[in-house]
């Protein structure tokens, strides 16, 4: 778009894969005349409004809750910057030397956004079961007690080929504590269905509330898939179990991470 630049902004380039992490888009007036812009999304002018990608991988914003689109309008004069409240952005699964791209809708155009390089560590999964390994993370690290922590699951597909999967069934969900060991253990959804391609990997947001007293605690989600009769669709079977994710409750009005 003529006279207009853009470009994202990142809280670090080291971060570690499934992490979140603070991401805003910025757009500058690089012309000689004011201009009125006008954006769509939800809401607009937001980092949620933009499309994020790692790599051709599109990526989880705002724990992927979309509000309802609207439109607005944004007026900057000559040389002026404007830049979205940051928003919390999912890193998919993989590790090295990846590109995070943004790309946001004005004016009815596309405004893409120069990629940025940042270095992807690996995390800690669960052990692999029949070509599958599932892992379970938290939005940050620390909640205030009464707010419910924001955790997502991941299971990766360690073949190269595609694999059906049942969704979790969030109604079976059983929560277990063991001390400082909270176990999330369900079953699967018979009639929810997805498709995990070869070496690729299958998010979804952990329904099922927790809540907890002010401590450390240690998070692990079982997710059972018994085998389907002969006559149902055939998908994976097979029992998966995480990696344990850290997660600290702290007292009220304490800040926290």
């Amino acid at each position: 778009m003529n006279g207009v630049r853009c470009r994202i902004l990142i809280e670090t380039r080291n971060v570690q894969e499934t992490d979140a992490v603070l991401a805003a888009f910025q757009i500058r007036n690089a012309g000689a005349a004011p201009i009125t812009l006008e954006g769509a999304g939800s809401p607009p002018f937001s980092a949620a409004a933009a499309v994020w990608r790692m790599d051709a991988m599109e990526m989880m914003v705002g724990g992927g809750l979309a509000a309802k689109a609207t439109t607005s309008k944004l007026q900057l004069a000559p040389n002026e910057t404007f830049t979205t409240a940051p928003a919390k952005v999912l890193v998919p699964p993989g590790t090295g030397v990846r590109r995070v791209s943004a790309v946001m809708s004005v004016s009815g155009r596309e405004l893409a956004a120069r990629p940025l390089e940042i270095s992807v560590v690996e995390a800690a999964w669960g052990a692999a079961t029949d070509g599958l390994s599932l892992r379970v993370a938290a939005s940050r690290q620390a909640y205030e007690v009464g707010r419910q922590p924001k955790l997502h699951l991941f299971v990766r597909n360690l073949t190269r080929a595609a694999v059906i999967l049942r969704g979790a069934d969030w109604a079976s969900a059983e929560v277990e504590s063991r001390q400082d060991l909270v176990i999330i253990r369900c079953r699967a959804d018979d009639n929810a269905f997805g498709t995990v391609p070869g070496e690729n990997v299958w998010v979804r947001p952990v329904e099922t509330p927790l809540l907890l007293a002010p401590g450390k605690y240690r998070v692990r989600l079982v997710i059972e898939s018994p085998e389907l009769p002969a006559t149902s669709r055939r998908a994976w079977h097979g029992t998966l179990v995480s990696n344990d994710c850290s997660l600290e409750i702290v007292p009220a009005g304490e800040a926290v991470r």
